[in-house]
């Protein structure tokens, strides 16, 4: 029987130390820096997308994660499949899997990680 584990984004970002932006896992604030970093062709879709959205506001947007993605869900939840908005939160979902896969999937595991140590508290 596999266990699945879901924790917050400081203790991964705890644990990954002092990694280049591109393998360091990303927080609510700077995950569009993250992103940037891990797939900028991606990025650089969505983030027109919210400025088509919003104009100069997508800067605010793009401070957060959750924010950015309540804008785009929004927006394509009212929007026909494949309208430019659909498409566009679409590939903010595939960018989030994207920035954690790169940036989690090589985190430490073994006794002396501080993951293990986390979940033994």
């Amino acid at each position: 029987m596999k266990t699945v584990v879901i924790l917050g984004a400081g203790i991964s970002r705890a644990a990954s130390g002092s990694k280049a932006l591109a393998k360091r896992p990303p927080l609510d604030t700077d995950f569009f820096n993250v992103a940037r970093a891990v797939d900028r062709k991606r990025h650089d879709q969505i983030s027109e997308t919210l400025e088509g959205l919003v104009g100069d506001y997508s800067h605010t947007l793009k401070a957060s994660l959750e924010s950015s993605a309540a804008y785009l869900y929004l927006k394509a939840i009212d929007s026909p499949n494949g309208s430019v908005y659909h498409k566009g939160f679409l590939n903010l979902l595939q960018l989030l899997y994207s920035v954690l896969a790169t940036t989690t999937n090589n985190l430490s595991l073994g006794p002396r990680s501080l993951l293990y140590r986390f979940l033994l508290a």
